[in-house]
């Protein structure tokens, strides 16, 4: 189980401990005072920056951006692995091909109005 180093009033903490919930994840949360400064927790983190989350594995993430962006890949991996694509239905197909004609139709009408222009 993942432990999540914080402090409760911290809005970095918050948003680490609702990400991790939303996404199902287990953890336990230790809660730490940021002006203490002990030992302990400067051992794993120096910088000092709150929130820390402990892996199952041993692997220490500090900091909110960081936690975001582990989260953020490691979720990425396991749907990659496990997901598949969803066959289109008969609107999804007439929607892409709608936005296609009027891309082509814009694209076409700029480069004519570029030749006109230019031309005169």
């Amino acid at each position: 189980m993942s432990i999540l180093t914080q402090f409760a009033l911290c809005p970095y903490s918050r948003s680490i401990r609702l990400a991790l919930s939303e996404l199902g994840i287990a953890f336990a949360i230790v809660d730490e005072r940021p002006w203490d400064w002990r030992p302990q927790f400067l051992a794993l983190n120096p910088s000092g920056d709150l929130p820390v989350l402990q892996l199952a594995d041993g692997l220490v993430v500090a900091g909110a951006y960081a936690i975001s962006e582990y989260l953020d890949e490691m979720i990425s991996r396991m749907v990659n692995a496990t997901w598949k694509a969803p066959r289109r239905t008969g609107m999804q197909t007439l929607i892409q091909q709608q936005t296609e004609q009027v891309l082509l139709t814009y694209l076409l009408a700029n480069s004519v109005d570029e030749k006109i222009s230019f031309a005169g």
